[in-house]
């Protein structure tokens, strides 16, 4: 996923990408919604051209909307689904937001159809903010949303311990292929040959006890 924003931003700074994937880390502290779901957000608001800046600004009034239109549990289809709808308003559609049930003024819809990317945005974020605001937050505070953040962290946990330990298994890994296989394998006849003998001496023993064992 955060490959995807990469690819998305590739015309903005590694410094641009970097400030979303932190801002996705910092508001799964604060909310309900995985870091993973959303760096999908935004991703998705970066497929229309955005600037960071904006894909910034509109992320946390976008996940209020997401936590009140879909739950503390929103999959990542869904996310897709709502980002993507709400996105069409930065096209100058703003019957997408009327649809959802949102009421416009006219200015509103004057800024969202000839404004620029800065006004719509600042004018989006006020029509979420005016119905959803801290939406995202507050779930937190539920005993539901509670046991939600503390899953996020904890499969959160899991990447950065999975990622603090990749270098060690690559270079475990290394030194078995490199050191230890290139000593085992002029030994791997040796070791065949005493299992072999071994088993033989086994079955030697074993044999002539098998008619004793029967009659028992």
């Amino acid at each position: 996923k955060e490959l995807n924003i990469e690819i998305e931003l590739a015309k903005h700074s590694d410094t641009s990408v970097q400030a979303l994937l932190n801002q996705a880390q910092a508001l799964e502290k604060v909310g309900v919604l995985s870091k993973d779901n959303i760096i999908v957000a935004q991703g998705q608001l970066a497929t229309f051209d955005l600037q960071a800046s904006s894909i910034k600004k509109l992320t946390p009034a976008l996940l209020d909307y997401i936590v009140a239109e879909k739950g503390i549990g929103a999959s990542t289809d869904e996310v897709r689904q709502l980002t993507n709808g709400l996105a069409q308003a930065l096209n100058g559609q703003y019957a997408s937001l009327t649809r959802t049930g949102f009421i416009l003024s006219d200015q509103q819809k004057h800024l969202i159809e000839t404004g620029t990317e800065a006004e719509k945005i600042t004018t989006i974020v006020d029509i979420l903010n005016s119905t959803y605001r801290d939406f995202n937050k507050n779930a937190r505070d539920t005993a539901a949303g509670g046991m939600q953040a503390l899953r996020n962290q904890f499969n959160s946990m899991k990447e950065e311990i999975g990622m603090e330990l990749l270098p060690v298994v690559s270079d475990l890994a290394n030194i078995f292929l490199n050191d230890v296989m290139p000593a085992i394998k002029p030994l791997i006849p040796i070791i065949g040959e005493f299992l072999t003998t071994s088993l033989r001496d086994v079955m030697d023993i074993i044999i002539p006890l098998i008619p004793s064992i029967m009659e028992l």
